[in-house]
C-alpha cells in the first residue's frame, strides 16, 4: 500500500461515523461506493489537484445561519423542509443522485451537515439580493415566473483548519431568474464548492463566483439547460498568492434547443501559486440552435506560478454555434510603459493593470 493509499483508506475511516440516516443520504453514500470512492489518479476532473492535504485533515462543522428574507419568501432548515416540501426534494435529490459524477459531492451529500431550503413561490419579484450564510446543504426553487439574487457569504472562523464542501442544488422554473454571487473570504481551511442548476423553458441563472482565499480551493459548475430558451452565464473571477491553489471544473449541458450559455473565468497568479480550468460544453442531439460560448483568461504576474487550461466542446447537433478559448500571458510591457510615462509609480501602473483584467468579470456584480 503506498503513502497515498493509507492516507485514503485512514480518511475513510473518520469520515464513515459522519455519515447521516436519513435514506437520501444512504443512497449518496451507496453511491459514493458504487462509483468507486474517493477521486481516482486518472479521473479528469481531478488531474491537476493534490488531495494530500484534504486526507490529513478534518472536516470543518460549519453553524446554521437562519437569514432575514421578505416575507414572500420561505426559508427552512433542510429537515424542517421535508415536511413540507418531501415529494419536490425527493425528486430533486433522486435526479442529483442519478446525474452525479463528483465523488466528493457524493461522499459530502451523505454526511450529517446542516442544510436550507429557499423557496421562492410562483410570479413573486424578489428586489433586493437576500444574504445568505451557505449552508453545507443549500436548495434554492425558484416557481414559474418568480425572480430572485442571493449573495452567499461563506462564513468561518478564518483561522479554522481543516476542508469544508458546500453544495449549491438550484432549480429555476419556467420564466424564472436567479442570479447568485458567491463572496470571496480569506481563510485556512480547504475549500470545495459544487454548484448544480437545472432550467427549464426561458429561465436564467446567471453565477459570478469569486472564490476562498484559502491554500486549496475547487469550484465544481454542473448547469443543465432542460427548456427552449433556458439561459445561463457563469463567470468567475481566481487571484492567487503564495502557494495557493484554486481549481476550476465546469458542465455546460445543453438538452434542450434554442438555449444560450456564456462563461468567462479569469485568474491572477502571483508567487507559487496554482491554477487550473476544465470546462466543457455538452450539446446534446435535440439541443439544435444552442448558442454556447466559453472563455478562460490568466493573467501571470510570477515566473514560479503556474495554470493548466483545458476548454473543450462535444456536440451532437448539427445546426448550433458553439466556441471556446484561453489565453495566457503577463502584463503588457507597452501599457506598462504608457502608464510609468504619464506620472504613475510601477506598482501603481501593474495595479491599474490588473484591475482592468478583472474588470470585464466584475462588471456583474450586485449592488
Amino acid at each position: 500500500m503506498t503513502t497515498l493509499e493509507a492516507l485514503e483508506h485512514t480518511f475513510l475511516e473518520c469520515i464513515e461515523p459522519l455519515r447521516g440516516h436519513h435514506p437520501w443520504q444512504e443512497r449518496a453514500w451507496a453511491r459514493f461506493i458504487q462509483l468507486g470512492g474517493l477521486p481516482a489518479k486518472n479521473l479528469e476532473s481531478y488531474r491537476y489537484l493534490s488531495l494530500r492535504n484534504f486526507y490529513q485533515s478534518a472536516s470543518v462543522q460549519l453553524p446554521l445561519v437562519m437569514p432575514v428574507v421578505p416575507s414572500s419568501v420561505k426559508i427552512l432548515p433542510l429537515r424542517e423542509a421535508y415536511t413540507y416540501f418531501h415529494s419536490y426534494l425527493d425528486k430533486q435529490i433522486a435526479t442529483w443522485l442519478e446525474y452525479e459524477k463528483d465523488p466528493l459531492a457524493l461522499m459530502s451529500g451523505a454526511l450529517e451537515q446542516p442544510g436550507l431550503f429557499l423557496y421562492v413561490p410562483p410570479n413573486t419579484k424578489v428586489e433586493k439580493p437576500i444574504f445568505i450564510s451557505q449552508p453545507s446543504h443549500f436548495f434554492v426553487y425558484v416557481a414559474k415566473g418568480a425572480s430572485c439574487s442571493l449573495r452567499l457569504l461563506r462564513q468561518q472562523d478564518e483561522e479554522a483548519q481543516g476542508w469544508i464542501y458546500r453544495k449549491l442544488d438550484a432549480h429555476v422554473d419556467e420564466d424564472a431568474k436567479l442570479h447568485i454571487q458567491f463572496e470571496p473570504h480569506p481563510s485556512e481551511s480547504l475549500h470545495f464548492d459544487a454548484v448544480r442548476a437545472s432550467l427549464k423553458r426561458s429561465a436564467q441563472f446567471y453565477s459570478l463566483a469569486l472564490p476562498a482565499q484559502s491554500k486549496l480551493a475547487r469550484q465544481d459548475y454542473h448547469v443543465r439547460l432542460l427548456g427552449e430558451g433556458a439561459d445561463a452565464k457563469l463567470y468567475g473571477l481566481v487571484q492567487s498568492h503564495d502557494h495557493e491553489q484554486q481549481h476550476v471544473h465546469v458542465l455546460m449541458e445543453h438538452a434542450a434547443a434554442h438555449t444560450t450559455s456564456w462563461q468567462h473565468f479569469k485568474a491572477v497568479l502571483d508567487d507559487h501559486s496554482r491554477h487550473s480550468f476544465e470546462g466543457k460544453i455538452y450539446i446534446h442531439p435535440q439541443a439544435q440552435k444552442t448558442d454556447a460560448y466559453q472563455m478562460h483568461q490568466t493573467l501571470i504576474l510570477s515566473s514560479k506560478a503556474e495554470s493548466k487550461s483545458k476548454p473543450n466542446l462535444e456536440i451532437f447537433a448539427d445546426d448550433v454555434k458553439a466556441s471556446h478559448g484561453a489565453t495566457c500571458g503577463q502584463l503588457d510591457q507597452e501599457a506598462l510603459f504608457y502608464l510609468k510615462a504619464r506620472g504613475l509609480h510601477q506598482e501603481q501602473a501593474k495595479k491599474l493593470l490588473i484591475q482592468a483584467f478583472c474588470a470585464e468579470v466584475l462588471h456583474g456584480l450586485l449592488t
